[in-house]
């Protein structure tokens, strides 16, 4: 290593003063080849000792050494260049144009005239006038009650004779009562219906309805006291009933509340 070391100082020094030295590859060309010569012999000789001794070569080590001269003067040719690949042209994709939506045509919805508007008369008719006896409505009439005779008051002490109150009033303990009983009541207005549904299914019959009425001619409460056989005919009398109007029973030249019995009948023409 020195020695190449020396070699190449030499060549490639200059004394001051001096032109450059300027030498050529093939003056450099013994030197070059001294010089791998030297290193060969020398490891050469280390390996000989190394396997003379025994000992295990080293790792890395290899197993020979070869000397490749290189000509310098040549300058080295050139690598082939590599072959110039031209790319494939694609082929550009087909636009697809998008098929354009069917025009749906509007059809206009019929145009329904409004029909014409009902003009309800708000006059009410006139509601006919019914006899007070005997009450009929809808295939139904109601019968005459049974004549009751007032009770007759106790005889009088101071004359000996009694007097009789007025038809259709008690007296009890010789004091008139509020409750007074109508033999023969008056009607003023009496509607009574035929249940369509008794009607339909062929029923008939008379209910006995008792009712109360009070000092404007209303009732005041109503009661059934004897069925007709059937309880849609004897809904419908009880509230037939509860609707009608009387002549207020009077008693001293004044309106009194009083009970009444009312036969209401029902018969399918």
């Amino acid at each position: 290593m020195s020695m190449t070391a020396t070699a190449s100082m030499g060549m490639t020094g200059r004394d001051e003063g001096s032109s450059p030295l300027i030498l050529s590859p093939r003056a450099l060309r013994l030197p070059v080849a001294v010089s791998l010569l030297l290193h060969a012999s020398v490891f050469a000789g280390v390996l000989y000792w190394w396997q003379a001794s025994g000992a295990p070569a080293p790792k890395g080590l290899p197993e020979g050494l070869s000397v490749t001269f290189v000509d310098l003067s040549s300058p080295p040719s050139p690598a082939p260049a590599a072959p110039h690949m031209q790319a494939a042209p694609v082929e550009p994709k087909p636009v697809i144009e998008p098929k354009p939506e069917p025009v749906v045509e509007e059809v206009p919805a019929p145009v329904v005239p409004p029909e014409p508007a009902v003009v309800l008369d708000a006059t009410p008719e006139p509601r006919p006038h019914i006899q007070p006896e005997p009450v009929q409505a809808a295939h139904a009439h109601a019968e005459p009650a049974a004549q009751q005779v007032a009770s007759l008051a106790p005889p009088s002490r101071e004359t000996g004779t009694g007097t009789a109150a007025p038809r259709g009033f008690e007296k009890t303990d010789g004091k008139e009562t509020d409750q007074v009983t109508i033999s023969e009541p008056r009607y003023r207005s009496t509607p009574l219906p035929y249940p369509r549904r008794a009607r339909d299914l062929g029923q008939e019959g008379t209910a006995r309805v008792r009712v109360k009425i009070d000092p404007r001619g209303l009732p005041a409460e109503v009661l059934l006291l004897e069925s007709s056989g059937y309880a849609l005919l004897d809904h419908a009398a009880v509230k037939a009933v509860g609707h009608w109007t009387f002549e207020p029973p009077t008693h001293g030249g004044r309106p009194v509340s009083g009970w009444a019995e009312v036969p209401v009948v029902y018969v399918l023409n």
